[in-house]
């Protein structure tokens, strides 16, 4: 692993003319290595911090943190104001449609009360041909999720992004319809990264939500912490994957934001010397 800079020179019109300014972006190359003791093959381990000279303009913001966020988990983004939230996910999709072989779902969480209102939503955004009101079976929420697309240049996408606005409604509503979602989601996306022998695809969750949905983040016991049981009594997606637990962060929008939620770079490098990284 090694911290690599590079710098370029660009020019941008302001109010007193063509102005040149300089940009330095230093970053982690990409590495293959394990996070947590399970493979993470062909990862990339990035985290890029712009910096522009006294005569430059430019600020990349809080994005690339937040998706920094996202390599190894899903994440849940809280704050108390609902319009801080819409322009927390108005960013982030934005951001997110612009990286290459990326899809990006926007589910509106407001109007998801029930298992009709969910895979109605799916519905419109996946690549699905037949979805029943049901989350396991063949053509059942589960298997939807597994149907792989295509990102911007017609290719098979390599990260998809489900961007779940409000996700606390339905928690509040319908607590065990809330819990069977996000079990899916999440062994769904656990099962494509270490359980498939397809091409490698990264799904990940955003929830975005209010204090509720911080309340349930940090409960040990909560569906965002553990792997539902299934039938036999046993967590199907920990048996299949090897997850102890469902890969889900909490953060606040705010933290996010003010950059104080982003990984540490320092910290993450003395990881990963002290990993079995290949």
């Amino acid at each position: 692993m090694q911290v690599s800079e590079i710098a370029f020179l660009g020019h941008a019109d302001g109010p007193c003319g063509r102005a040149a300014h300089r940009i330095r972006i230093r970053a982690l190359v990409p590495v293959r290595m394990r996070v947590e003791g399970s493979a993470f093959a062909g990862r990339y381990a990035m985290q890029r911090a712009f910096e522009s000279s006294q005569d430059g303009f430019f600020a990349i913001g809080w994005e690339p943190d937040a998706v920094s966020l996202l390599d190894d988990a899903h994440l849940v983004a809280d704050h108390f104001d609902s319009t801080q939230r819409n322009r927390f996910v108005g960013r982030l999709q934005t951001f997110l449609a612009g990286q290459r072989d990326s899809v990006v779902y926007p589910l509106f969480g407001q109007f998801i009360s029930t298992l009709d209102d969910f895979c109605h939503q799916l519905e419109r955004v996946a690549p699905v041909d037949r979805l029943d009101r049901r989350i396991d079976g063949l053509h059942g929420v589960t298997n939807a999720l597994r149907q792989r697309d295509r990102g911007q240049r017609r290719s098979l996408a390599r990260s998809r992004y489900f961007i779940w606005s409000d996700a606390d409604h339905c928690l509040r509503n319908d607590p065990g319809l809330f819990a069977d979602i996000v079990d899916a989601m999440a062994g769904v996306a656990a099962e494509a990264e270490f359980a498939s022998e397809d091409l490698l695809m990264i799904q990940r969750t955003v929830f975005i939500g209010g204090p509720a949905l911080a309340e349930a983040a940090q409960d040990p016991r909560g569906p965002l912490s553990c792997w539902r049981e299934d039938r036999a009594g046993k967590p199907f997606w920990q048996v299949l994957t090897g997850l102890q637990t469902p890969p889900i962060r909490r953060a606040s929008i705010a933290d996010i934001v003010e950059g104080r939620a982003g990984l540490d770079i320092d910290a993450e490098l003395e990881r990963l010397a002290h990993s079995d990284a290949i």
